[in-house]
């Protein structure tokens, strides 16, 4: 059985959606979506060995944020929140902490749901795998230097066509000591990572682009605001 950290790092700062964490999203922010989904998980399961937010301390109104949540605030450094930095560089911070092996949450995902997270993360904890990765079939034509992937001559309808699966980037786990040595979540070896197949769902969204941005910002509401009138 694998001991467990579960691990979401934000920064204030990004390139494609400027201030996505800290931005008003309908009503409230992202940042305080995911922050209260570890604090409900503290609270109420026993998964995970230790639970932690990392931020930078000069992400000032991030850092505000996630001050009022009960939950483990770990500091980065200036480095480790900059676009384009190395992966080292980003996961540095894991040398403090002793457990093995950690489910990374993404915080711009914010249909990720705590059942999701659990459930994953225990068959995670209780197998012999030494990673595990989230993914999603895409049944379309996909296509690399002007020559087919997946396309058979003779079959014109995408429902015939063998499927590329598609990474999930809400949450998954790894080696915590494997990144810090080789910069990498998995070898790429058999069951390195172990792949699990996710249905198709808003679950599966996460927000990279301003368009990201307002397409879930409005899911998000109409779903809230139709548990408001219920």
């Amino acid at each position: 059985m694998k001991d467990l950290l579960l691990l979401c790092p934000i920064r204030q700062y990004s390139s494609r959606c400027k201030l996505k964490m800290i931005k008003q999203f309908h009503n409230t922010t992202l940042t305080d979506i995911v922050l209260s989904k570890l604090e409900y998980i503290k609270k109420y399961n026993n998964t995970f060995e230790d639970i932690t937010v990392a931020i930078c301390r000069k992400d000032k109104e991030l850092y505000d944020i996630a001050s009022k949540y009960n939950i483990k605030i770990t500091d980065r450094n200036e480095k480790s929140v900059k676009t384009a930095t190395k992966t080292n560089d980003i996961n540095y911070y894991l040398s403090g902490f002793k457990q093995n092996y950690v489910v990374w949450i993404n915080g711009s995902a914010p249909f990720t749901t705590i059942s999701n997270i659990i459930e994953v993360s225990n068959q995670f904890k209780n197998g012999d795998m030494e990673s595990i990765h989230l993914i999603k079939e895409r049944k379309n034509w996909f296509w690399k230097n002007n020559q087919p992937l997946n396309l058979e001559l003779g079959k014109t309808r995408t429902q015939e066509i063998i499927p590329i699966y598609e990474s999930i980037h809400t949450f998954y786990g790894y080696n915590r000591k494997y990144m810090l040595n080789t910069g990498s979540y998995w070898n790429l070896q058999y069951n390195n990572p172990y792949l699990l197949l996710q249905k198709e769902s808003i679950e599966n969204m996460d927000i990279d682009t301003d368009l990201d941005f307002k397409i879930c910002e409005k899911i998000y509401k109409e779903i809230h605001e139709t548990k408001d009138c219920s």
